[in-house]
């Protein structure tokens, strides 16, 4: 375990760009967005407050009824997710080319012969690579989302007091930020483990293609869609294309992205109303089929599959 901590230790200095400064840029740019559009708001409503139909938005607020408080408190649950789901959008190409050139660029520039030259096996480098981007890279991203999240808040309280609001009962009460940031919490095992038919098959292709990783870790998936689509034409394989294309490439290809999993069901997205649950509640119920769909579990067998495929491969690597 002290020397995977110490490969997972390497792999975030090397990578410490994407890992790290990645999401806190994104997460700069929301908040900077955010000020933006609250500084317009502020400079074209009164400066006394917001008055609608004679009435000001302070006594609008007392006077909300417990469904309007938690619409809109699930309003302000939407932003702190969408925050986090931004963040993570952003992670995935971080990933995607963490992947793809993690065993590839050692082999270019040589310096495979010098860490296979250590006192490290090489399923305990592969595996750092995939922890790495299954764990420490999201786990990265959830903090700064959060960091950020909680800035929003105080943001928004900020302008609740301009308006003549009280910050607790207008903003802090009817949300949900603990509740939201524990759930993405959660999230971050659950998608590593759909994630792992994608991490297994970019390590395979980052293992044994001589240049350009990219191509064949996307490109022959996509050949052979295409190879089924055209059999469907020629009433050959009728419905094989469509199952490939959301139960294989799909996985393949995009798996790391948190919710995946709900593009693959055919459902297309969150059923969620904030007038009549939480988003919190509404990932989680999300959460308990992806653990019980034994599609989850067969993927992860290929994936690890894969990833002991890489291992080999590496582990054959000459010069």
């Amino acid at each position: 375990m002290k020397t995977l901590a110490t490969l997972l230790r390497r792999e975030y200095q090397e990578n410490r760009a994407g890992f790290l400064w990645t999401p806190i840029v994104v997460g700069a740019v929301f908040t900077l967005l955010t000020l933006i559009g609250l500084a317009t708001a502020m400079v074209k409503g009164p400066k006394a407050g917001l008055v609608i139909d004679g009435v000001p938005v302070s006594e609008l607020v007392d006077r909300l009824g417990p469904s309007e408080l938690a619409k809109l408190g699930g309003g302000i649950d939407v932003a702190l997710g969408g925050l986090w789901a931004l963040l993570q959008a952003a992670l995935y190409f971080v990933v995607l080319f963490y992947l793809l050139g993690a065993l590839f660029d050692e082999r270019r520039d040589r310096s495979v012969l010098f860490w296979k030259s250590l006192p490290v096996s090489d399923a305990k480098t592969v595996l750092s690579k995939a922890a790495s981007a299954v764990f420490v890279a999201p786990l990265i991203a959830w903090a700064v989302s959060a960091a950020f999240g909680l800035v929003f808040l105080v943001v928004l309280s900020v302008y609740a007091l301009w308006l003549g609001l009280n910050p607790v009962t207008a903003i802090w009460g009817p949300a949900s930020p603990l509740s939201v940031f524990a759930v993405t919490l959660a999230m971050v095992p659950l998608t590593a483990l759909w994630s792992l038919p994608m991490v297994g098959w970019m390590l395979l292709c980052s293992a044994f293609a001589r240049q350009r990783p990219f191509l064949w870790a996307i490109g022959v998936p996509v050949l052979v869609g295409l190879m089924l689509a055209w059999l469907g034409v020629l009433r050959v394989f009728r419905d094989g294309a469509e199952f490939y294309w959301q139960h294989v490439f799909l996985r393949l290809t995009t798996s790391v992205v948190p919710g995946n999993w709900l593009w693959f069901d055919g459902s297309g997205g969150l059923d969620f109303d904030p007038g009549t649950g939480s988003l919190a509640t509404t990932l989680l119920d999300g959460a308990g089929a992806l653990v019980t769909n034994p599609a989850t579990w067969i993927g992860a067998v290929v994936g690890a599959a894969l990833v002991a495929a890489a291992i080999e491969v590496r582990r054959r690597v000459s010069e």
